[in-house]
């Protein structure tokens, strides 16, 4: 606009700092630039109802139609390994910028968020909404730079198997018929997963056993007298 009640303008939109608009006056009062990268400017000249024409007025604006690239890597932080039992995993997402906003899929049109967050640096770790039932889930990513431009979604996955039903043991069951040894051997129910197991062989009914978990699934008792 101008100061007063009836100019007309000549105007031009580039990459030019000093450029001077030519052409015819008119009336418009308003110029869009939806395309480019970089710093554009907008050149104006008012022209009053007696013909005093203004000083060329120059205004800069940056403009960024440059998506980010897709985001490089995706690797689990907690828990540290697949398969897992946290049904709300962390994963950390690499190759990206700082201030850039990042979503964290669960599908590979990058539909269903699971995650969000604006990286500080070239990565972010991200904590997943609840998985849902048991089973393999795939993870993706996508990038939003400040000016909203979005990136391809992720062309890296990462696979993770959720499992958080407890095993049941197999193989074992009560021996009443005396013996002077006795060996046991069992397994589990898993099938998907190996299993780990603590073991104990003593005389008492209630014991839990301690320690740390190992793949032994045989013991034998030889020596003694009695219920073991």
């Amino acid at each position: 606009g101008c100061s007063e009640a009836s100019c007309t303008y000549l105007f031009a939109v580039d990459q030019a700092s000093n450029t001077t608009p030519t052409g015819t006056y008119a009336s418009t009062t308003t110029a869009t630039q939806a395309s480019g990268n970089g710093t554009y400017y907008i050149h104006v000249i008012a022209k009053d109802a007696a013909g005093n024409t203004s000083a060329v007025a120059h205004y800069s604006a940056v403009l960024d139609n440059q998506a980010p690239g897709a985001p490089s890597s995706l690797s689990l932080v907690t828990p540290a390994s697949s398969p897992g039992n946290n049904a709300t995993p962390t994963i950390q997402i690499g190759g990206v910028s700082a201030g850039d906003t990042n979503e964290l899929y669960g599908d590979s049109a990058c539909t269903t968020s699971l995650a969000s967050g604006t990286a500080s640096g070239t990565t972010i770790s991200l904590t997943s909404s609840s998985l849902g039932a048991d089973g393999t889930k795939s993870f993706y990513a996508k990038a939003v730079d400040g000016a909203g431009n979005a990136s391809a979604c992720s062309t890296v996955t990462l696979s993770y198997v959720l499992d958080t039903a407890a095993p049941t043991l197999t193989g074992l069951a009560n021996d009443a018929t005396p013996a002077q040894s006795k060996s046991w051997s069992w397994g589990c129910s898993d099938s998907s997963t190996p299993c780990t197991y603590l073991f104990a062989v003593d005389t008492s009914a209630t014991t839990t056993p301690t320690g740390t978990y190992g793949s032994s699934t045989t013991t034998t008792q030889s020596s003694g007298t009695g219920t073991y």
